[in-house]
C-alpha cells in the first residue's frame, strides 16, 4: 500500500506542476495585458518592468494554486480510472477511497505553506511592486513638466498626500497632512517640504501649519517639528494598500483601532477571514477533486473531467467572492459570507466521496 500511495502522490505532483505552469502562464499573460498601460505610463525601464511583474508572481500563485490542485487531483485520478488501474486496484481488494489520502495530505501541506508564505511575502512584495510604479509615475511627471502626481495614504483621522520619496534616505517630500475630526471636518493641515523617518519617528522640515480656531484659520511657520504618526515610511511611500493584500496581523491591529472608534469593522473582519480562507481553499479543492477523479470510468473522456473540474472551481470561486462582498458590505456576518462556500463544497465533496464505489 505504501508503494501505491507513493505512485499516486508522484503522479499527482507531476500533473500539478504541469497544470500550474499552464495556469500561471495564462494568469501572467493576462496580468501583463491588464497592467502594461501602467508600466508604459510610468516609463519604466526593462529591469524595473521585469521586477514589477516578478513581485506579483507570488500573489498570482496563491490565486492559481487552488484551481491547479483541483484540476490535478480530478484529472490525475481520472486518468487512472480511464486506464483501468482503479478497477485493477478494486479487484485486488483495496479501498480506492484510500488512494486520495496522499493527495489530501499534500494539499494540506500546500495550504499550511501557502498561508505562511503568503503572509510573509504578500504585503512586502505587493508594496515593492506598487513602489516601482509610483516612483516611475512621479519621475515621469517631473521630467515632462506634467501636473504633479501625488501618492495618497488614508488612515484613521489622517489623509496624506506625497509628491516624492527617497528610499535610500527614508524621506518623503512635498507632503500635505490633513488631520480630520470624527465628523470629517479638518482640524489641522500640515504642509512640509521634507519629512524624514528615523528610529520609528517622523521629523518634518520647512513646515506650514494651518489650524482652525473659533472658525478662523491660524497660519504659522516652523523650521522643524516632530510628528506623531502611526504609519511608517513604507506605508506613506506606498500609499493605500487594499485590505485583501494586507497581512492578518496588520488587519487585526487596524480592526481594533476601528472598533475602538465605534466604526464599521465588517471590511476588516472580512479581509481577516479571507487571510485564512484563501489557503484553506487549496485543501477544499483537493477534497472536491479526489472523488471527482475516483468516480471516473474507462469510457469517461478527458474533456468531460476537465469541464467538470473547471465548472466546480468557477462555482466555488463565484460563491466565495459573492459571500465576501456581501459580508464586507455588512449584509452578512463575515464568517458566514467568507466560509459558507467552503463549507458547502466540503459537504458536497464528502457526499461524492461517500457515494464513490470502493
Amino acid at each position: 500500500m505504501r508503494t501505491l500511495r507513493r505512485y499516486i502522490l508522484g503522479e499527482f505532483l507531476i500533473l500539478l506542476g504541469a497544470v500550474l505552469c499552464v495556469v500561471m502562464s495564462i494568469s501572467l499573460a493576462a496580468d501583463i495585458a491588464e497592467r502594461i498601460d501602467n508600466v508604459l505610463r510610468a516609463d519604466l525601464g526593462p529591469v524595473d518592468s521585469c521586477l514589477y511583474f516578478l513581485y506579483r508572481i507570488p500573489m498570482m500563485l496563491s490565486w492559481c494554486l487552488p484551481a491547479a490542485v483541483l484540476l490535478a487531483s480530478a484529472i490525475g485520478l481520472g486518468i487512472l480510472g480511464r486506464r483501468g488501474e482503479l478497477d485493477a486496484i478494486r479487484m485486488a481488494g483495496v479501498n480506492v477511497r484510500r488512494l486520495g489520502v496522499p493527495v489530501l495530505l499534500a494539499a494540506l501541506a500546500f495550504s499550511v505553506f501557502g498561508f505562511v508564505a503568503n503572509e510573509a511575502a504578500k504585503g512586502v512584495l505587493t508594496r515593492k511592486a506598487k513602489r516601482i510604479i509610483e516612483r516611475g509615475m512621479l519621475q515621469h511627471s517631473t521630467r515632462n513638466g506634467e501636473e504633479r502626481r501625488r501618492i495618497w495614504y488614508h488612515d484613521r483621522g489622517l489623509l496624506c498626500g506625497i509628491g516624492a520619496f527617497d528610499e535610500r534616505r527614508r524621506t518623503v517630500g512635498d507632503v500635505s497632512l490633513y488631520f480630520q475630526s470624527p465628523d470629517d471636518g479638518f482640524l489641522k493641515t500640515v504642509h512640509a517640504r521634507v519629512m524624514r523617518y528615523a528610529q520609528g519617528r517622523w521629523e518634518a522640515e520647512t513646515v506650514m501649519i494651518v489650524e482652525c480656531t473659533d472658525g478662523a484659520p491660524l497660519v504659522r511657520d516652523v523650521e522643524r517639528m516632530e510628528l506623531d504618526l502611526q504609519a511608517g515610511f513604507l506605508e506613506l511611500a506606498n500609499g493605500d494598500l487594499p485590505l485583501e493584500l494586507q497581512a492578518w496581523r496588520e488587519l487585526l491591529g487596524k480592526r481594533g483601532v476601528v472598533a475602538d472608534e465605534g466604526d464599521d469593522t465588517a471590511p476588516y473582519t472580512t479581509a481577516l477571514h479571507r487571510c485564512f480562507a484563501a489557503p484553506a481553499s487549496i485543501f477544499v479543492a483537493a477534497l472536491l477533486g479526489v472523488p471527482m477523479g475516483l468516480r471516473s470510468r474507462r469510457q469517461s473522456g478527458l474533456a468531460r473531467g476537465l469541464a467538470a473540474s473547471l465548472g466546480a472551481f468557477l462555482a466555488y470561486a463565484v460563491l466565495v467572492e459573492l459571500g465576501s462582498a456581501l459580508s464586507a458590505a455588512g449584509l452578512l456576518p463575515p464568517a458566514l459570507g467568507v466560509w459558507s462556500g467552503s463549507v458547502l463544497f466540503v459537504g458536497l465533496a464528502c457526499l461524492l466521496l461517500a457515494r464513490t464505489p470502493t
